[in-house]
C-alpha cells in the first residue's frame, strides 16, 4: 500500500478466510525486559530482552450464517483448536503476520436496539511469521 494505509483493508484471516463482518483489527507483540543492575552498571540499569507475546484482538457484527464468525471460534474454543492466524492487508507488496494462536477470549455485546457484535482474542503459540504478500 503506497501512503498511509486506510484501517478498513486490515483483516483478521483463520485459516486463511476472513472472519466475516470485522469492526476491528488489532495485532500486538510484546517483548520483557530484564533487568540488570549491579556494581558494575554504574547505578543505572540495564536491559536484555526476555520473552515474547502476540496477541491479536478483534471486533465484528455478529451473523449466526456467517463461514467465518462467532460460531465458528466458539467451536475452536470449545474444542482447544489451535488456528492458524493471519494479520494482513491482502495487498501486494505489504507485510502480514501469521502463526498458530489459541482463542483465550470470545464475548458478545448486545444493546436495545443495536447491532449484536462479538470480541475476540488470540495469543500465539510460538513465534509468529513475518512476510511480504505476494
Amino acid at each position: 500500500t503506497t501512503g498511509y494505509v486506510n484501517g478498513t483493508i486490515t483483516k483478521i484471516l483463520v485459516g486463511g478466510a476472513a472472519i466475516d463482518e470485522q469492526i476491528e483489527a488489532v495485532f500486538n507483540f510484546t517483548r520483557e525486559l530484564i533487568p540488570f543492575l549491579n556494581k558494575s552498571t554504574g547505578g543505572y540499569t540495564k536491559y536484555e530482552y526476555g520473552k515474547a507475546e502476540w496477541t491479536v484482538t478483534g471486533k465484528a457484527h455478529l451473523r449466526y450464517d456467517a463461514t467465518v464468525g462467532y460460531e465458528a471460534l466458539l467451536d475452536a474454543l470449545i474444542n482447544k483448536t489451535k488456528l492458524t492466524v493471519t494479520f494482513t492487508t491482502s495487498v501486494s507488496g505489504d507485510i502480514q503476520m501469521e502463526g498458530e494462536m489459541l482463542i483465550d477470549s470470545l464475548g458478545e455485546s448486545t444493546g436495545t436496539e443495536d447491532g449484536v457484535e462479538f470480541d475476540y482474542s488470540f495469543k500465539g503459540s510460538g513465534a509468529p511469521t513475518k512476510s511480504t504478500i505476494a
